[in-house]
């Protein structure tokens, strides 16, 4: 959502604001900087090694709840697994 020049954010949204830029300004100092990865979109298939499903019990992204962190942009090891949400399988009723 964009905001208008007219807007005023509250404090605690400024003080919010501010938190998540110190916290990226560390992340990008950091040697090897790290990466949050928000590279998977809706229908991606999930990838178990990168990412922990939050619920449903498919194997297709829904949506990103968390991303993962790596500690390098390219080939860095993974710090910390993202977490998605999957659509749910919706499988053939077992005959009889």
């Amino acid at each position: 959502m964009k905001m208008k020049k007219s807007q005023k954010l509250s404090d605690d949204c400024l003080k919010y604001l501010e938190g998540c830029i110190d916290v990226c300004w560390l992340m990008a100092l950091a040697e090897p900087p790290l990466y949050i990865d928000f590279n998977i979109k809706k229908g991606d298939r999930l990838d178990p090694h990168r990412h922990t499903a939050h619920s449903e019990s498919g194997d297709t992204v829904q949506f990103l709840v968390w991303p993962p962190l790596y500690n390098a942009e390219e080939g860095g090891g993974l710090l910390s697994k993202g977490t998605v949400s999957t659509e749910r399988k919706v499988g053939k009723p077992a005959k009889k």
